[in-house]
């Protein structure tokens, strides 16, 4: 009789236990962040596009990624490029200069793209979600740098070529 009663103690024990871990990964799966929604699909919802307007966005978010991504490509070579000098012991302050004023027009000319963007975007708007989009750009270019992919970290291949001779 007495283990019986043992056994109906671990029983419960381990039905508790059962309970309390489904309970915590029920809590942790349903309390997870959700991934922010791109800024495509937030601009077109809040902005109430019609399907004409929709097609028009989406030609121009494309071809805004086209032109950028050549860009960031020339940006990231730049950056490794100068990054590489942190192995260099021996380089000039001219040649670091150099280095980091490569990065500037770069920079600049993206800055200019995404601007020309969002003024082609407004334009396919109405007068009234022309309003609203100059309400919520703030808010999705907030989202937008949030959502923006960290770099891999470590190396990913061979170092650049050196700016400078030796």
């Amino acid at each position: 009789m007495n283990n019986t009663g043992n056994n109906k103690i671990w029983f419960w024990v381990v039905i508790l236990l059962v309970l309390a871990n489904a309970g915590t990964l029920g809590f942790f799966w349903l309390s997870r962040p959700m991934p922010p929604e791109s800024p495509e699909k937030y601009l077109s919802k809040e902005l109430s596009f019609s399907p004409e307007q929709q097609k028009q966005f989406r030609q121009l978010v494309q071809q805004h990624r086209d032109s950028v991504r050549l860009w960031r490509d020339e940006l990231q070579s730049a950056k490794k490029e100068m990054y590489w000098l942190v192995k260099v012991s021996h380089a000039s302050d001219s040649t670091e200069q150099a280095a980091v004023q490569k990065l500037s027009p770069i920079v600049e000319k993206i800055e200019r793209l995404t601007l020309d963007h969002f003024q082609q975007v407004r334009l396919i708007c109405t007068p009234s979600q022309q309003k609203k989009f100059d309400a919520v750009l703030q808010k999705m270019l907030k989202l937008m740098s949030a959502s923006r992919p960290m770099p891999p970290r470590g190396e990913s291949g061979p170092p650049p070529p050196p700016l400078f001779e030796k």
